[in-house]
């Protein structure tokens, strides 16, 4: 019954299900990734370069192994997000020409009084740019903000395992800035 319902509901994105679930693995992937960032440079600024009791030489090799490894996450983070715009493109063209070829013949079924009441520029306009106006949909309505509710939630989650205080004062302030 659930299924069913998800199909009248998104039937226009059903066909694209499992590209539309590699995007988002891809997007949580590269949000987490974004998320470490902030890690390493409190691991550089506290662990290495503050960290006056260790000799100087294994200060420069934890440096520059930090350093490397931050490298490589900015790296994959940036070939993610790459390879996410690159599908998400993708599945919006496909989508915007399913789109496109459901309403093409939509409109061949209209009576003729109806067509020509519409004329060449209305009919034009529906093909093109109402259906162009849904290209974003996927990335506006789907992906950004479940991403970005996945964010707040690991985000608080990583307060709370920090400081508490701090994740309350947080919590506190949220839905202010909301």
């Amino acid at each position: 019954a659930r299924r069913e319902y998800l199909k009248d509901y998104l039937g226009w994105l059903w066909p694209e299900r499992w590209a539309v679930a590699v995007i988002f693995v891809l997007a949580i992937s590269t949000a987490g990734l974004e998320m470490i960032e902030p890690l390493f440079m409190r691991f550089i600024t506290d662990r290495v370069l503050l960290d006056t009791a260790a000799a100087t030489p294994d200060r420069l090799r934890l440096l520059n192994l930090a350093g490397g490894a931050f490298l490589a996450v900015i790296t994959l983070s940036a070939a993610l997000n790459v390879t996410r715009d690159y599908r998400q493109r993708l599945v919006n063209t496909r989508v915007m020409l399913s789109l496109r070829r459901s309403l093409f013949e939509r409109l061949l079924r209209l009576p003729l009084a109806t067509l020509w009441d519409m004329k060449t520029g209305g009919i034009l306009s529906r093909l093109s740019g109402d259906v162009d106006s849904t290209t974003g949909l996927l990335q506006m309505a789907i992906v950004s903000p479940s991403i970005s509710v996945i964010r707040l939630v690991v985000a608080v989650i990583v307060l709370f395992a920090l400081n508490w205080q701090i994740a309350l004062v947080a919590l506190a302030v949220i839905p202010g800035a909301v």
